[in-house]
């Protein structure tokens, strides 16, 4: 960018002075990157996926009850400072 900008308009700058100047003007934020399971989206885990829904389709269309119990707030309601 700074070679491009030299050859230009005939200046002078570096790429230290391009680079201040953009972070100083441009509101861009950098956040660390939440890593991603690797096998969450495998062949083996889409197979698993699949299996599972058909057989639960299966008890539905035979009229069985199906109760979805959601276990990620459990862990939230732990207020315990000392165990065992």
């Amino acid at each position: 960018m700074a070679e491009d900008i030299q050859a230009k308009h005939e200046i002078s700058i570096s790429r230290t002075y391009i680079n201040r100047f953009i972070k100083a003007n441009i509101p861009f934020n950098f956040k660390k990157a939440k890593k991603v399971p690797t096998h969450a989206n495998s062949l083996r885990n889409q197979y698993m996926r699949q299996k599972f829904s058909i057989k639960l389709l299966d008890l539905l269309f035979n009229g069985k009850r199906i109760l979805a119990v959601d276990e990620t707030w459990f862990g939230e309601t732990n207020y315990q400072r000392k165990t065992w």
